[in-house]
């Protein structure tokens, strides 16, 4: 038995009683281990196995580490395994939530021979060890929350090509050979990555060949191994592992009919330089049932964030206002679908064959009506369901006079900042997406949410703290019935003496800015009269800008979800009067005033 810890009881006391039961057995552990816990249960174990009369080696110190995980029975039986001889990967109790572990046991004299050959050659440089006597080993974990679907073990008798593995001397040259042949599909479930590893370019190489590839790891704990972006980055799937208490597995399927499963992880040391062993089986019915366990821990898992992902939206970005000749793009990790669809309000525009990268269209927007819309893109992946993301976003026709403005700011008030308040007012007559809109006095800004709509011919009122707006409005006697507030910020405080609010869409355009004593935004003139806290800024009329506050604005008590508008009346047909003057004829367009409230 060839293993890089010893620590489970369990497992050392059937040692122990095979040799009293007359079986010859020869053990060898690592002479080194990354941690010292690791170094003092396999001392102890290796101490009571000596004490039994079992002849127990330290591995050369010619390999870095003897990661090894093989025995071999009787001449006959082979084991190969991803665990160590721990509670953690070969629980006792059925109950137990442990270690995710695979492996192998071959019936077959041929492959134990191969097998053993190896393990004499190690146990001939190897050295004999006593142990040490440090204490207690570890015992078992009797409970957990795994509900053991594959307990029964499955047994394969068929012909069947077995390739043994072993680091330092073929792991890399027969690993990269199998991925290198890969032609549809690649599933792996390895502890860790490192960027180090040359199998990761094997991989990556096995990506840009079309292959559809899922990589199922823990959580990168260490930025060595944070190799998650640089996989999505290649078209690659990832998911971080969870459900049970850890991901310690070595496996790769090729094309669900050749499988590896080994003690080799993917690092440059574990490649080159320690002791590893597994094997190679090309066998459709093993590769099958080994798929069905990735297959299961794949649908517990979790999808990283914090990524970039293989499929998102670069333009428009929710809330964008589009008009015209408006070029859509959409980035597509390499490697990763054979056809995508550009569709507006469910509508197919286009059709992509093999996307890869950033990839446009330009569509003519001038035949949608003004408003919110809707762009998404499906996209078929090599393997797997249809992703599908979308993106609301706002048509409105460049050639409108802009209409969504800031109708009142309350910047002076009883309580300061909380009795701020401001208004924005829609003066169009098709509801428009705020959403990642954003406010700055160009100290602080606040972002509004996605989901954010302000309806056609009305307002939404902000407010920085709910109670003090409500006090303070009752003690003006404004009347509030029907009035709430729809947006709380807690990021913007406005200055008395001169400060300025901007409006911005989500691609950090300007599109409204009201401005008021030392104030400053270029192309503007701010108000500069008087204010106190029984007042604030309101435009008059709401539906008017001309970049001068000073017009635009005037003070009055305040009146949130109140505005008055010019317009022309409905059905009114203008005027001609006939001049003797030099001007000749003059057009008389009358605009009324109207009020408007606000609509819940």
């Amino acid at each position: 038995m060839e293993v890089y810890t010893l620590s489970s009881e369990p497992l050392v006391n059937k040692l122990i009683a095979a040799k009293g039961r007359g079986v010859s057995i020869i053990v060898a552990v690592s002479h080194d281990r990354v941690s010292g816990y690791e170094d003092n249960y396999t001392e102890e174990a290796a101490y009571r196995l000596d004490q039994a009369g079992i002849d127990v080696y330290t591995t050369s110190p010619t390999f870095t580490y003897t990661h090894a995980k093989f025995w071999v029975i009787d001449s006959k039986w082979t084991f190969v395994y991803s665990g160590n001889w721990a509670p953690s990967s070969i629980p006792q109790y059925n109950g137990a939530r442990t270690n995710r572990e695979m492996g192998f046991f071959f019936d077959d004299t041929n492959v134990a021979a191969y097998y053993e050959g190896v393990f004499l050659d190690d146990v001939s440089i190897a050295s004999v060890t006593t142990g040490v006597n440090h204490g207690p080993l570890q015992a078992n974990e009797t409970s957990g929350t795994y509900t053991h679907p594959f307990d029964t073990p499955e047994t394969i008798v068929e012909y069947m090509e077995i390739t043994p593995v072993f680091s330092p001397d073929n792991s890399y040259t027969l690993l990269k050979a199998l991925l290198d042949s890969a032609n549809s599909t690649i599933d792996v479930e390895l502890q860790y990555i490192k960027f180090d590893c040359y199998l990761l370019n094997d991989l990556i190489n096995a990506a840009k060949r079309s292959v559809a590839i899922r990589v199922l790891i823990p959580e990168p704990g260490s930025a060595t191994e944070n190799v998650t972006q640089l996989l999505f980055d290649n078209g690659i799937s990832v998911k971080f592992f969870k459900g049970l208490g850890h991901n310690h597995n070595k496996y790769i399927n090729v094309d669900n009919k050749i499988v590896s499963v080994s003690s080799i992880n993917w690092s440059n040391n574990s490649v080159v330089n320690n002791r590893e062993a597994g094997a190679i089986v090309r066998n459709t019915n093993v590769a099958t049932y080994f798929k069905s366990v990735f297959d299961y821990d794949w649908a517990n898992s979790e999808v990283p964030t914090g990524f970039s992902k293989p499929l998102s939206i670069v333009s428009p970005s929710v809330g964008e206002i589009a008009a015209g000749n408006y070029n859509f793009q959409v980035n597509f990790a390499a490697n990763t679908f054979t056809s995508a669809q550009f569709l507006i309000d469910n509508v197919a525009v286009h059709t992509f064959t093999n996307p890869a990268g950033l990839m446009g269209h330009p569509i003519d927007l001038s035949g949608y009506a003004n408003g919110i819309h809707i762009f998404k893109v499906v996209a078929t992946p090599m393997a797997g369901d249809d992703q599908v993301i979308e993106v609301k976003f706002n048509i409105i026709a460049p050639n409108l006079d802009w209409l969504v403005l800031i109708s009142e700011v309350r910047y002076d008030a009883v309580t300061e900042p909380n009795g701020e308040f401001f208004e924005v007012y829609n003066g169009f007559d098709f509801n428009v997406l705020l959403g990642g809109w954003l406010f700055t006095d160009n100290e602080d800004d606040y972002t509004l949410p996605d989901d954010t709509i302000i309806l056609a011919d009305n307002m939404l009122i902000f407010v920085r703290d709910t109670s003090a707006f409500t006090t303070e409005m009752t003690n003006l006697g404004v009347d509030l019935t029907g009035i709430t507030p729809d947006i709380v910020y807690n990021n913007l405080q406005l200055g008395n003496t001169g400060d300025e609010l901007i409006m911005k869409d989500s691609t950090g355009t300007i599109r409204d800015a009201v401005l008021w004593g030392s104030g400053s935004l270029s192309g503007h003139t701010p108000w500069t009269g008087t204010m106190n806290d029984d007042l604030s800024l309101h435009r008059d009329p709401a539906n008017s800008d001309t970049n001068d506050c000073s017009v635009d604005f005037k003070a009055d008590t305040p009146n949130p979800g109140v505005v008055y508008i010019t317009a022309i009346p409905s059905g009114f047909i203008p005027g001609f009067v006939f001049s003797t003057t030099l001007l000749g004829i003059i057009t008389i367009i009358l605009a009324a005033r109207f009020i408007r409230r606000k609509r819940k």
